[in-house]
């Protein structure tokens, strides 16, 4: 029996996790089968067409040959072999009808220039198959409705040539240009492209998460959250567990990590799919009649609700994620997820939810909001290097609502101004997409990016002061994680909405976003932290939630409560 490593978590060679890792192989394997097929089978077959062309009296003796070398002894592996070896003939036939445009074939379908394939022999190899058309003059889908006696995945264009219109079948322009813009919005939106579906009577109702990634810089925060009510919502409800990742293979072992360190007992009871979003013939995804889907993200619910019954979304807000664009088609469509009254909203934070659902914003399903938990608060803090303390900020330079630039004149003025002295102060930038920082004096501060949840956790307990910026009426999770840790935090106000943060910990202090208030901030946070009697009276009082099953307990009986009326 394989024992656990230091954190908790199974290790790469757990069965189970294994077997899970070995299906995303085979999947991939399987794309790749493809894709050689189309590239290297059709060399031997042109070696064999000469031979046979040459001396065609040896044609069956070779075909039976090679059925004892191959071993197939199948029957018709002669005819598998003779269509290809009439291949060129297609390509003629369907080059000199008139009615294949290789330019439009083209421009209309993606895939095709991708796949670095001759637009004529793609359409003959593989978009025949899936009935696309070949030009703007021939619709496939209304000649193989037309000719009924026509099996779908022929060449309806070679069906034509050959014999429709020997008999008088007719064609009609292709529609096509419907599906222009539906790959034109496909390929601009690529993470909002469908989520791939199909009904199965025998599979188990389920919770199903929908997220981007599972990976280990990717579960701090939002997806950690929505994986923590996922988790409890499919055992309040008896159901399995489902994780769907869309922008990457998911790593199962980061979801016990993350549970295990947020008092969630792991019991092995969660299936894991990655379903791409990056290629329009992505995984399909079985479900159930009265699956639930949790969704993270606006655009994870916009994949979802194309593929499902939108009733049947939860979609967890953790952001106001129209401010994540400038006004335009983004945001729009980020908006109208919002409003879609079909979609049950369960938004993270009071403050947040009264912003977005406050007066003629409400929505016609009430949304409801939880206060999230923090079970490192009762992990006491580590050791402090003597005579030094440690100042942490939160930096994201790509993330514009993190105001990273801002950050750094307040930090650059705190300097500057003697209130934050290099000497007594080690400096630290936390973060993703950090670049080398001087500051004045020549300060250089540590970057750190890319930490495990235990380290991050062990990380915040060492520091004393943060600086954590977030232009939105959620605090974000990390002013809440550092004061919850045991430090003093500065973070900035958002209108009427985000004044103080008084409810979680007087630790954390709120400056408005100009640069004079921001550097006050600072200079006030850096008295506090220096203060340790108060902060750590500070810290004891603070109303920190520790436990996700009483945070979440409430909204999952409301679930499972209005499943059961509904069934009633």
């Amino acid at each position: 029996m394989q024992s656990p490593n230091e954190n908790g978590a199974r290790g790469p060679d757990d069965p189970s996790l294994k077997l899970t890792l070995l299906q995303h192989e085979l999947d991939e394997a399987q794309r790749e089968n493809v894709r050689l097929r189309e590239s290297l089978l059709e060399p031997p077959y042109s070696q064999l067409r000469s031979i046979i062309l040459q001396h065609p009296q040896v044609s069956k003796t070779a075909i039976k040959a090679l059925n004892v070398v191959t071993g197939t002894g199948r029957i018709n592996f002669h005819r598998r072999a003779l269509a290809r070896l009439q291949f060129p003939r297609d390509l003629r036939d369907i080059e000199g009808s008139g009615l294949f445009d290789g330019d439009w074939y083209t421009s209309n379908y993606p895939d095709v220039p991708l796949s670095g394939m001759d637009p004529l022999r793609h359409y003959a190899l593989v978009g025949a198959a899936r009935g696309w058309d070949p030009s703007p003059r021939f619709s496939t889908e209304f000649y193989l409705e037309h000719n009924p006696d026509v099996s779908p995945g022929t060449n309806a264009l070679l069906h034509y040539l050959r014999h429709g219109r020997a008999r008088g079948s007719t064609i009609a322009p292709s529609t096509v240009e419907h599906r222009w813009l539906t790959l034109t919005l496909q390929e601009r939106f690529r993470n909002l492209r469908p989520l791939r579906v199909y009904s199965s009577a025998s599979a188990p109702k389920r919770v199903s998460m929908i997220t981007d990634s599972i990976n280990s810089g990717s579960l701090f925060g939002g997806v950690g959250t929505a994986l923590i009510f996922a988790t409890l919502l499919a055992r309040r409800m008896d159901r399995p567990l489902r994780i769907i990742t869309r922008a990457e293979p998911p790593t199962p072992a980061n979801c016990r990590t993350v549970l295990e360190a947020n008092g969630i007992a792991w019991q092995g009871d969660v299936d894991f799919v990655f379903s791409s979003r990056d290629s329009p013939d992505g995984r399909l995804v079985d479900i159930a009649t009265g699956d639930l889907f949790v969704t993270t993200s606006w655009w994870t619910t916009w994949a979802t609700r194309a593929s499902v019954d939108p009733s049947n979304i939860i979609y967890l807000v953790q952001e106001d994620e129209r401010r994540f664009y400038p006004e335009g088609d983004d945001s729009i469509r980020s908006a109208e997820i919002l409003e879609d009254p079909r979609i049950a909203c369960v938004v993270n934070s009071k403050p947040l939810f009264d912003y977005l659902f406050d007066g003629a914003d409400a929505h016609l399903h009430a949304p409801t909001w939880f206060d999230p938990a923090f079970p490192a608060f009762l992990t006491p803090r580590e050791p402090s290097v003597p005579g030094k303390r440690n100042f942490i900020f939160y930096a994201r330079p790509k993330n514009f609502r993190n105001l990273y630039y801002r950050g750094l004149e307040a930090i650059a003025g705190a300097i500057e101004g003697g209130l934050l002295d290099p000497e007594r102060w080690g400096l630290y930038f936390i973060g993703r997409d950090l670049e080398p920082v001087s500051l004045p004096g020549g300060v250089r501060p540590k970057l750190i990016e890319n930490l495990g949840w235990h380290d991050y956790q062990q990380l915040l307990r060492r520091m004393d002061l943060g600086l954590s910026l977030m232009a939105s009426p959620h605090s974000s999770y990390p002013p809440l994680d550092l004061a919850a840790a045991g430090a003093v935090v500065v973070t900035n106000t958002f209108g009427r909405y985000k004044r103080s943060l008084d409810q979680y910990s007087a630790n954390i202090i709120c400056a408005d976003p100009d640069l004079a208030s921001l550097v006050a901030g600072i200079s006030q946070g850096i008295a506090l932290a220096q203060d340790v009697a108060l902060r750590e009276a500070n810290h004891r009082s603070s109303k920190f939630m520790t436990d996700w099953n009483a945070v979440f307990a409430p909204i999952c009986d409301q679930f499972a409560g209005a499943l059961a009326a509904t069934k009633a």
